[in-house]
């Protein structure tokens, strides 16, 4: 219902919601391409442009559910559907907080270990900013072939993503613009007032970035 009051094109298209015969069921369009999971697992690290092209769009998907109260809360690669239209579609709102409903999942650890912002960690509530951690972990993911923070132990990833700064995206690929690792390092802050404020700012210096220009951050 949360993001059925969203329509947008980067967004999964959620036609109806309800109960039948014992089940609930969702109604949505049917996307015809690939997940970015899929994709990185294809190839391994996508080109800067390509990355900062799908980066944009996920955002402005995000941008128009944040406008709607809409958090979405597990945001990861294989939640983004690249279409067979050359789009990025933001899909599976199933964690999402509504700002006009009570949040089932207050004080929970809610969402996935990997793309977690430190705030989720702590079970506190998740807001933009929270989100806009977990496309830093997803931009840096793409340009550079792998996650910020692993490990296959839940305790370690926590205190990773709560006290541990990631290395930077150059450690592994020299090319990679200052101003584009600049962008991933704000977006990965642990403090949530360090961050891009919004959809918006994010935006704004990804622009800078694509256009060779130092961005803010």
């Amino acid at each position: 219902r949360a993001v059925a009051k969203v329509e947008h094109p980067n967004i999964v298209q959620v036609y109806d919601v309800g109960f039948q015969k014992g089940y609930f069921f969702i109604v949505m369009q049917l996307l015809r391409g690939q997940t970015l999971e899929e994709r990185l697992a294809e190839s391994g690290a996508l080109d800067v442009r390509t990355s900062l092209e799908i980066a944009r769009e996920v955002a402005q998907g995000l941008g128009a559910a944040h406008a709607k109260g809409v958090i979405h809360r597990d945001l990861k690669p294989a939640n983004i559907v690249l279409s067979e239209d050359g789009r990025a579609r933001l899909t599976d709102f199933g964690l999402a907080q509504d700002a006009e409903e009570a949040d089932d999942a207050q004080g929970m650890i809610v969402g996935t270990p990997f793309y977690m912002s430190p705030e989720q960690w702590l079970g506190h509530r998740a807001d933009e900013r929270s989100d806009l951690y977990a496309l830093g972990v997803i931009l840096y993911q793409m340009v550079t072939g792998r996650r910020p923070f692993e490990s296959e132990a839940v305790a370690d990833l926590m205190q990773q993503h709560l006290k541990e700064a990631p290395r930077s995206p150059r450690e592994y690929d020299g090319t990679l613009p200052e101003g584009l690792c600049a962008v991933i390092q704000k977006m990965l802050a642990k403090p949530p007032a360090k961050r891009y404020p919004g959809v918006p700012a994010f935006l704004r210096d990804l622009e800078r970035v694509l256009r060779d220009e130092d961005p803010e951050a």
